[in-house]
Order: structure tokens, then sequence, then C-alpha cells
């Protein structure tokens, strides 16, 4: 993933330049400084010399040793003044350096290596500039592994995380340099292709799927399989943000309709996709939910299959009617899309120990 230069960086680098130009000016303005009266006392004493009939050999001498104790003067001044600009500047190296290094990271997806969430949106925001000014096609392409959720539950974390990881290996790997990859949820990942329809755009996600399907973790066959969502400019996005969500449209749809498959957008079959909605508004409401406990408890009774006898009881959460969403299984996958899994399984929790408590 390529980092782009930043006008810190350029505003730090003019600094520099300015920083040489004082040196500069500063050295010779001590030059001047000292030249001057050597060159006023010069004539000043060869004349009383020549008036004298002197020899002119020891003005001469003086004259040279005063230039010379000056001279030495004025670079130890110069150091003198300098050597805290110089240490600053020195500083502001190494302050530059772990700057570059701190938003690098930042926009890093530590455990696949891809960019984050933030990295994409940058990084979308420059390439819908640059396809719409140079009137150039532009894709998307939102990719979710299916049934990810249960894989965690049944074989646990450490395995989710082999898969993810070789997941976003798979997909650095078969994309084209131009194109970016990003980590942009839980399972979720982005792929950006300047200079791409749809057609291109959905052939390249397809043989990226027959990939994941032919993968191997430590040796052994693992099959990976995701569903993927396909949207592309030109076509019907008014925006970056309507072109995210025409892809996570069909994504939905796609998820829907028989999982391991890439979609590409159509307004006539996936404008009513609840994937519509835009990534930030559902993350806001799934941070609303998780802040102020809008979803309810409810419990169903595990009953002892020999005896009829209730044997414990499930807890279970659904949304309250001013939630933003219309059921639990829509606000899970806009947590698991926004990676507000953990703050929602947290407030789960919560609600239902406290409705037990009662």
């Amino acid at each position: 993933m390529a980092i782009h230069d930043d006008p810190a960086t350029d505003n730090v680098l003019g600094e520099s330049t300015n920083l040489q130009l004082v040196r500069l000016r500063l050295f010779l303005a001590l030059v001047t400084m000292f030249a001057i009266p050597i060159v006023i006392t010069a004539p000043m004493v060869y004349g009383l010399a020549w008036g004298f009939g002197a020899s002119l050999v020891l003005p001469t001498l003086a004259l040279l040793a005063l230039a010379g104790i000056l001279g030495s003067l004025t670079v130890w001044l110069s150091r003198r003044v300098l050597e805290p600009a110089e240490r600053l500047e020195g500083a502001r190296r190494i302050l530059e350096d772990a700057y570059d290094r701190a938003r690098s990271e930042a926009l890093r997806d530590t455990l696949t290596g891809l960019g984050n969430h933030r990295a994409f949106q940058e990084e979308m925001e420059r390439q819908w500039a640059s396809a719409t000014r140079h009137n150039q096609p532009l894709a998307l392409a939102i990719v979710d592994l299916d049934d990810f959720k249960k894989i965690n539950d049944s074989r646990g974390h450490a395995v989710g995380d082999a898969i993810i990881r070789a997941a976003g290996t798979t997909i650095a790997t078969y994309l084209r340099r131009s194109d970016r990859a990003f980590r942009i949820g839980g399972d979720e990942f982005a792929i950006i292709m300047p200079g791409t329809d749809a057609d291109r755009a959905h052939a390249a996600v397809r043989r990226l799927l027959a990939a994941c399907l032919d993968e191997e973790i430590d040796g052994n066959p693992t099959a990976i399989s995701f569903s993927a969502g396909v949207s592309a400019i030109p076509g019907q996005a008014r925006d970056r943000d309507s072109l995210y969500g025409q892809a996570e449209a069909a994504l939905t749809w796609g998820k829907h309709h028989g999982r391991t498959c890439v979609t590409t957008y159509d307004a006539e079959r996936h404008i009513g996709s609840a994937g519509l909605r835009q990534p930030a508004e559902l993350s806001t409401l799934v941070a609303r939910v998780a802040a102020t406990g809008a979803i309810r408890a409810v419990f169903q009774p595990i009953y002892d299959l020999s005896t009829g006898v209730p044997r414990g009881y499930e807890g279970l959460v659904r949304p309250l009617p001013d939630s933003g969403f219309a059921d639990a299984g829509s606000m899970f996958e806009a947590a698991e899309a926004t990676g507000r899994t953990v703050e929602l399984d947290l407030a789960c929790l919560n609600t239902v120990m406290e409705t037990a408590a009662r």
C-alpha cells in the first residue's frame, strides 16, 4: 500500500532549506562585520608607517594576524550561534522519521499488512477525484468472507486470524500493481481498481475467488469462500459514498442468494438492498446501540429432550424500534462490517445479565 506525500513533510523540507540559508547569511554578516574594520584600518596603518619612514613588514604582519584572529572569531561565533539551530534540526529529523513511521502504521492493518479502513477512505477519495477529473473508469469491490463467525465460534479465533491473513495475502498477490486492497472490517475487504470497468473488475474478482477456494494454510487445503459486490463508474454512482453503497448492495444481495459469488451492481435488482446504507451511518447506529443499550433481552428455555423439563434458558437480544435496525441479524452484520463487534457483544452481554438479575 502506497503512502502518499504529506504536506507536513514538504513544510519540514522547506524549513531545512531556510535553515541553510540562515546559516549562510549569518556567516556572511559576521565576515562583513569583521572585514570592514580591517579594510578601514589598513590604509591608516600603512599611511602612518609610510609617513614615519618605517618598514611596512610589521604593519603587514600585524594586519594578517588581526585578520586571522578575526576570522577565527567569526567561525567560532557562527558555530556558537548555529549550534542550537542545528540541534533543533537534528531533533526535527528524528521527529519527521517518527511521524512517517507512525503515519504508516496508522494506515496499516497489523493482521494482514493491507491498508486499514482509514487508508481505504483516503485512497478512495483520491481515486474518485482522479477518475472523475480525467473521465476514467474506476471499480470498487467489497469482499466478505462467508460464514466467518461460525468459523470463529467452532474452530477458534486463532484459526479465524489465520484465514484472514491467508485471504489478505491471496488478495494482495492476485491484484495488479495499480490496484489497492484494504481490510475495512473484521472479515471484510475492499479492493479499489483504477482504470477498470465493471466487467473487467467482475472477472478479476472471480479469479481471486477461485484462488481463495484453492487456498492452503500450513500446507493443508483450506478453501476460503467469500462473497463480493462490485460497482464501477461510468455508472450510476453520484459520489464515492454511493459507489461504496452500490458495492455493498450487490454484496448483500449475493449473501442472500447463495454466497460464494461475485455480484455486479444492478439498480433494478439491488436498489432495495439494505446494503445501500453507508458505512459511516451503520457505524454510528451500532455505536449508539452499544452506548445507550437500545436492545432488549429475551429468553427461551432449553429443554431436556429425555424428560421435557427445562434445564436452563438461552439469553437473546432484540434491537429496540428506535435503534435503526429491523432485526438482530442486520444489527450484527453492521457490527461486523464496521469493526464494532466487540463493543456490541459487550453491550448484549450486559443487557442479558442485567435482565436476568432482576
